[in-house]
């Protein structure tokens, strides 16, 4: 495979897109940060480098739009991957998926301990302006379509693997909230059934399992604190018919109700 490097600003064409904005179709490129390499197969390839930097970016894609009623829902990048009628997966398919977008940030450096970090994807939406109807930093939609078939559905799978130390926590999941503005209700995790059709209830909200060769899991909650964790220390008062005698309690709401679950230790 032969590399031809494109070397300066090259117009790939089309000039300014009609009705998008007045962005042209630029690929800029600088001989101390990087160059723009076509493959003899036709498959683009970008490769660069650089000292790390708030400004250094390895592809700046900016897209400004306009005023309108719609929304730009098309993407400021969009990449779209079909696989066509007859272009079925064969006998002996190896059980890997149709990829579209992809992403790999791997550390080979030998650092120093409690240095250095490497994030796979960082997503945020913002809002600057005066008003906005939403803020969403990510929406995910996995669909199967009426009168098909297919054998599970997930709308997110999350894996940490470590099988090296970890020498503070591994968490599967973290989730940090600061709502310090005004908010009419904050709530962390919200879970709707939003079946318009389907009759039968979903089975579990929450489902807890682990495989046979592993111990599973200790404790179903971990209430840090004493107070302000959903939990209390102490007595259950003014149940209706006399005291609860427990060693502590969680809060829950029900049917806009609060009330109290004991916990014996």
């Amino acid at each position: 495979m032969s590399d031809n490097p494109i070397t300066g600003e090259r117009d790939l064409g089309g000039g300014p897109q009609s009705g998008v904005a007045s962005v042209y179709n630029y690929v800029s490129y600088s001989p101390v940060t990087g160059r723009l390499l076509f493959s003899e197969a036709g498959t683009p390839r970008i490769a660069g480098e650089g000292l790390g930097s708030a400004n250094l970016r390895g592809i700046d894609v900016k897209v400004y739009p306009l005023a309108g009623i719609e929304g730009f829902r098309s993407g400021g990048l969009y990449v779209g991957m079909t696989r066509a009628p007859g272009q079925d997966f064969a006998t002996g398919w190896d059980g890997n998926s149709d990829i579209a977008f992809k992403v790999l940030n791997r550390n080979y450096a030998v650092n120093a301990a409690t240095r250095g970090s490497v994030r796979g994807v960082e997503i945020q939406a913002q809002n600057s302006g005066t008003n906005l109807g939403n803020v969403n930093a990510m929406s995910l939609n996995a669909k199967n379509d009426a009168g098909k078939t297919v054998v599970t559905m997930y709308g997110l799978q999350i894996r940490i693997e470590g099988y090296g130390t970890i020498s503070t926590e591994a968490c599967a999941l973290d989730l940090n909230m600061s709502v310090e503005g005004a908010c009419a209700l904050a709530t962390v995790i919200a879970v709707r059934n939003t079946n318009a059709s389907l009759a039968t209830a979903v089975r579990d909200v929450v489902r807890v399992s682990h495989s046979a060769v592993n111990i599973g899991f200790t404790y179903l909650f971990n209430l840090v604190g004493a107070t302000g964790d959903c939990g209390a220390v102490g007595t259950l008062t003014q149940s209706g018919g006399g005291d609860v005698l427990c060693d502590a309690n969680i809060a829950v709401y029900f049917n806009g109700v609060a009330y109290w679950i004991p916990l014996y230790n």
